[in-house]
């Protein structure tokens, strides 16, 4: 076999998805730390199952290549994923206009793959699936240049990728430490293994029952957004809204206590959301009795910014608008905003705290639910915004957030944000009056004055450097750093917290998860406050997923 057509290109896909699927479970236990978010191979997955989707129509080779690329560039998802749909719009650039390719051509199609891969990562690391995807390219080219053909091209190709493969632990120092090969690049080797096997006329091992499976986390989320508030987003009856009043302001002063405005406020109504520093400190809080939570609050510093709104019209709004429209509901009627802030978020009490702070939608996501950049995109461009600003809020949805800013007409600024509690700080004082600029900057300043610690049980044995866990211990993480492990939850809080020390005036927020409950979250609360007297320590349910605790220091 010495050429490459659309059919043929379509049928090495899937038998690489196949082949994918079969592996998904080992791919994914390659992850190097012992974190509940090994999805490497479901990304890759649901990404090459979304180029797949797209080239449903066939069409000569050009179409073909140029169909998957758009369809994996919209549903890529995590690192792993849109590296993979730079490898399918790098080959689709090289092959557009022909209706089919000979060796020479593949091969430069797969350097031109390679090629997009490494421009897509600002910081390009060796031992890699980038390393892996090179050497797969030059050797492909070195088989070409000597007259091999298709099939001896593919085969040379392979074996090189498997050898850099091999030598992934040499070049990655986490790699070598945990015993394992670099899972993206296993990934890789294990989708290209499916596709030559295509092309050697070999019928792939269970096509007919894996060619439609699901992998974990293949649902789409669903957006939320912000008509007014977050607990009207979507219509409900006035009977069940018991608190009226969406009370928002700030209060500004010296030496402010979050706990004592807290405590004093929370008589008063539900939802309420009290966050910030000694200095200023943003209130949220439904209440029939507003005006008697700005007297509280008067008595403790000065206020601004005062929001209230009648939650009981802004739902019969809101029901106008979707009925008139059948979709999407507008912002009220209102102007398109001149800067939207769109957030990623792991858990509900995440999604509430974002949508009061002001962000327009939330696509839920984070470890082991990475969201596509298509899902992004299609977030940004709901807003109606003039220029959104997007927050990630995980390192594995970074990459992921920049290549959905490239799908959109709306102009995107990336605020590279890797964890929830980074977005929280970062949307504490979002004023979307100031220019893009402006929010982008006092956001990144804000981030970087966070530093996270989460909170899981082990997800299988493993070595840390010195370190050794057990699986189903309790780990706290931060920087890809192991600080405590243990037993007791509480315990193990507190030690992660004594190895980053917060200073004094510090503010200690613990979010907790789904699998903790308010009074356990409050006991820890206490413990820590105990333990470092001269912090303010706060608690808000997050409703994170697998995680106990998301914890941030600032």
């Amino acid at each position: 076999m010495n050429s490459l057509t659309g059919d043929l290109a379509i049928a090495m896909v899937q038998a690489a998805l196949i082949q994918l699927q079969k592996d998904e479970r080992r791919i994914n236990a390659l992850n190097v730390f012992p974190v509940p978010d090994g999805d490497t191979a479901s990304n890759m997955i649901l990404t090459v199952r979304s180029a797949l989707e797209a080239a449903r129509a066939g069409g000569d080779l050009g179409q073909v290549a140029e169909a998957m690329a758009y369809g994996a560039l919209r549903g890529a998802r995590g690192n792993s994923g849109t590296i993979v749909s730079q490898f399918f719009y790098g080959f689709a650039l090289e092959l557009k206009g022909l209706e089919s390719a000979g060796p020479l051509e593949v091969a430069r199609a797969f350097a031109s793959a390679s090629s997009a891969a490494y421009a897509a990562v600002h910081e390009p690391k060796e031992g890699t699936i980038l390393t892996v995807g090179r050497r797969w390219a030059e050797a492909a080219m070195a088989a070409a240049e000597d007259g091999c053909d298709l099939v001896t091209v593919f085969e040379r190709a392979l074996s090189a990728a498997e050898v850099a493969l091999e030598e992934t632990p040499l070049l990655l120092d986490v790699l070598s430490e945990a015993g394992v090969v670099d899972a993206g690049g296993e990934g890789f080797v294990v989708a290209l293994r499916g596709a030559l096997a295509v092309l050697r006329g070999e019928q792939p091992v269970g096509a007919e029952t894996l060619a439609n499976g699901h992998s974990n986390g293949a649902a789409a989320p669903e957006i939320r957004e912000r008509a007014g508030d977050s607990h009207h987003r979507d219509a409900i009856e006035l009977s069940d809204i018991e608190y009226a009043y969406c009370t928002e302001f700030l209060v500004k002063g010296e030496n402010l206590s979050l706990e004592a405005l807290k405590q004093a406020l929370t008589p008063l109504g539900d939802s309420l959301i009290v966050v910030g520093n000694p200095h200023i400190v943003k209130v949220h809080l439904h209440t029939n009795r507003p005006g008697r939570a700005l007297e509280i609050a008067c008595d403790m510093g000065e206020l601004s910014s005062i929001s209230i709104s009648n939650m009981k019209e802004q739902n019969r709004q809101h029901v106008r608008e979707k009925e008139g429209q059948g979709g999407l509901a507008a912002r009220n009627g209102k102007a398109p905003a001149g800067v939207a802030v769109v957030a990623v978020a792991p858990g509900k009490g995440f999604e509430e705290l974002f949508l009061s702070q002001g962000v327009s939608r939330v696509v839920p996501g984070g470890q082991s639910m990475n969201p596509s950049a298509g899902e992004l995109a299609d977030a940004i461009e709901a807003t109606g915004a003039k220029h959104v600003i997007l927050l990630p809020n995980n390192k594995n949805i970074v990459l992921t957030a920049e290549q959905a800013s490239t799908l959109t007409r709306v102009p995107v600024t990336v605020v590279p944000t890797t964890s929830a509690p980074q977005g929280v700080a970062a949307t504490f004082d979002f004023d979307p009056a100031q220019s893009p600029e402006a929010v982008a900057e006092k956001m990144r300043q804000a981030m970087a004055g966070v530093r996270t610690v989460e909170v899981t049980r082990a997800a299988r044995d493993a070595k840390i450097g010195t370190a050794s866990v057990r699986e189903g211990e309790v780990i706290a993480v931060s920087d890809g750093a192991l600080l405590a492990s243990g037993d007791a939850v509480d315990h193990v809080v507190v030690q992660a917290l004594e190895r980053l020390n917060p200073g004094k005036g510090s503010i200690v927020t613990l979010y907790y998860g789904e699998e903790v409950s308010a009074e356990e979250a409050e006991a820890h609360r206490a413990q820590v406050a105990e333990r470092f007297p001269g912090c303010e320590v706060e608690a808000y349910y997050g409703g994170q997923p697998l995680y106990l605790y998301y914890i941030a220091v600032e």
